[in-house]
C-alpha cells in the first residue's frame, strides 16, 4: 500500500510545484485561471464522475452508497463546532486578531480539500476497482452540501440567497444523473451498453481531471505568496501555522479514522474516510475569503502550510489508517 499512496502524494506535489513554477515563467497566466476552473468544474470533472460511476456496480453496495454523504455531511459540520469553541478563546491563545480572521481560520481547519488531491490518490491505490472512486464522489455530496449551508453562510454572516443553485453545480448534478442511468441498467465499460467509443472519450477526457486541477492550485498558491499573502518571518504566522497543522494535520485527521473504525462492515466508506482524513486546506476558502469578507492572509498561511505538506501528511495518516483497520476488522466496539 505504500507505494501507490506515495506515488500519488507526490506527484500531487509534483503537479502543485510545476504549477507554481509555470506561473513564475508566465506560461500560466492569472487571466487563464476562471476559464480553466470552469472548464475543470464544468467538463473534465463530471466526465471522471460518469466513468467511474458507470462502470460500478452500484446495487452491490447500496447501504455504503446511501451513508457515505451523511459522514461527508457530518465531518465537516462537527470541525466547524469545534473550531468554533476554539476561535471563541482569547486572542493571545488563539493569534487571531478580529472576526474576519477567526471566521476564516474556522473554515479553513473545517472544510478540507475533498475532491482534487484524493482523486488521483484513490486513482492510485485502487486502480481497478472504480467502485471506490464512486463512494469518494458520493461522499463528495454530503461536502458540497455542507459548504453551502454551513461554511460559506458563517464566512459571509448568513445563509446567500440562491445558494441551492450553487449546490446543484455541474459535478453535484452528475453524481445524480449517472446514479440514476446505473440503476436503471445502463452501464459502461467491456460488458456496458454504452458504445465502447463515446465511452472511451469520456473515459480520457475525464482522465485530465486526476492532473489539470493541481497545476493550478500550484499557480494559484504562487500567486499568494507572490502577493505577499504569507509572511513567514511573523511571529503570528508561526502561531497560525502550528494551529492550523495541529487542527487540520492531527485531530481531525484523528477523528475522522476513529469515525472509520467505528462502521466495520463496511470498507468503502471507511477507506474514504480514511484518505479525506489526511486532505490539506481546500483551496476553494481563498476564494470564499475574497467574496465573504475573509482574511486573505488567514486563507493563504493555512493553504500553503497543508498542502505543502500533503505528501508527509497523507502517507503517514494514510498508511496507519489502513493499518488501524486491518487490526480492527470488526471495529473497536
Amino acid at each position: 500500500m505504500i507505494e501507490p499512496v506515495l506515488s500519488a502524494t507526490l506527484m500531487i506535489f509534483f503537479l502543485i510545484i510545476l504549477g507554481g513554477f509555470l506561473r513564475y515563467v508566465k506560461v500560466l497566466r492569472p487571466e487563464a485561471d476562471d476559464s480553466a476552473m470552469s472548464l475543470c468544474l464544468n467538463l473534465l470533472y463530471p466526465c471522471l464522475i460518469f466513468s467511474k460511476i458507470m462502470t460500478t456496480p452500484l446495487k452491490e453496495n447500496l447501504i455504503s452508497y446511501g451513508i457515505a454523504p451523511l459522514f461527508g455531511f457530518f465531518s465537516v459540520l462537527v470541525a466547524m463546532l469545534i473550531m468554533r469553541l476554539f476561535t471563541a478563546l482569547p486572542a493571545r491563545i488563539t493569534s487571531l486578531a478580529d472576526d474576519a480572521e477567526r471566521r476564516t481560520f474556522l473554515c479553513t481547519s473545517s472544510l478540507y480539500n475533498y475532491g482534487y488531491v484524493p482523486i488521483p490518490i484513490i486513482q492510485f491505490m485502487y486502480p481497478d476497482k472504480p467502485e471506490y472512486a464512486t463512494a469518494l464522489f458520493v461522499f463528495i455530496l454530503g461536502i458540497e452540501l455542507s459548504v453551502w449551508i454551513c461554511i460559506v453562510p458563517y464566512l459571509a454572516g448568513g445563509l446567500q440567497k440562491g445558494w441551492w443553485k450553487k449546490v446543484l453545480s455541474t459535478p453535484f448534478i452528475t453524481i445524480f444523473l449517472a446514479i440514476i442511468l446505473n440503476l436503471c441498467g445502463l452501464r459502461m465499460g467491456p460488458d456496458g451498453n454504452i458504445p465502447m467509443c463515446i465511452a472511451r472519450t469520456i473515459e480520457n477526457i475525464g482522465l485530465a481531471q486526476i492532473t489539470v486541477p493541481l497545476i493550478f492550485i500550484g499557480a494559484m498558491i504562487y500567486d499568494q505568496v507572490a502577493n505577499g499573502n504569507v509572511n513567514v518571518l511573523k511571529a503570528k504566522t508561526y502561531s497560525l501555522v502550528g494551529w492550523t497543522l495541529f487542527f487540520r494535520a492531527l485531530l481531525f485527521p484523528a477523528l475522522m479514522v476513529f469515525a472509520a473504525l467505528c462502521i466495520p462492515g463496511n470498507p468503502l466508506v471507511q477507506r474514504i474516510l480514511v484518505v479525506e482524513a489526511a486532505m490539506p486546506t481546500a483551496m476553494l476558502i481563498i476564494m470564499f475569503s475574497k467574496l465573504y469578507g475573509g482574511s486573505n492572509s488567514v486563507a493563504a498561511t493555512a493553504i500553503l502550510t497543508t498542502n505543502l505538506l500533503t505528501p508527509v501528511v497523507a502517507v503517514l495518516w494514510i498508511l496507519g489508517g489502513i493499518r488501524l483497520l486491518e487490526m480492527f476488522p470488526a471495529g473497536i466496539f
